[in-house]
């Protein structure tokens, strides 16, 4: 948008020049017509300039830029959930999941003393287990998946608060 508004403008300054000199290049008889078509004309190429340029600068200088809608960590929707539908989600929603599992099966002292990063490498291997142990098993399709991250948990070694 602002590269456009730019050539406006410099066509706009361009054609008022020309017709200032010879008004015949800006298709007008005379300067005072000129005038009073391609002045206004620049002045308003002249704001949009401004008001784009600002609206540009003022992006940039609060330093924000496109974040992602959520963490990693945020949106698990599957506590409750049977085989199919976690195996039907997306990646993005099993990790979200098995991460407040995690938290809530390993509790808050651990969690704290694993950050973000540990408990995202349990997470994803709790993912990993709950997928291979009902992967091609019809039988299962029906069953809760939060029965399979506790059993997950417990063949991990995973030292929960419960036991604690």
């Amino acid at each position: 948008m602002t590269v456009l508004i730019f050539v406006l403008f410099l066509t706009s300054i361009t054609f008022l020049v020309l017709g200032l000199i010879k008004p015949k290049l800006a298709w007008a008889n005379s300067r005072k017509r000129v005038a009073v078509i391609l002045v206004p004309v620049t002045l308003l190429l002249f704001v949009g300039i401004g008001i784009s340029a600002s609206s540009d600068n003022d992006d940039a200088s609060t330093g924000e830029t496109e974040r992602p809608s959520k963490e990693w960590y945020q949106g698990g929707t599957l506590h409750k959930s049977t085989v199919s539908v976690w195996q039907a989600s997306d990646d993005a929603n099993r990790l979200a999941t098995a991460a407040d599992w995690t938290t809530a099966l390993l509790g808050d002292n651990q969690a704290h003393q694993l950050g973000l990063d540990g408990i995202k490498v349990k997470a994803a291997d709790m993912v990993v287990c709950i997928n291979e142990s009902t992967a091609d098993n019809e039988a299962l399709q029906s069953q809760t998946v939060s029965g399979f991250a506790a059993i997950c948990a417990l063949a991990m070694g995973w030292k929960t608060s419960a036991a604690n």
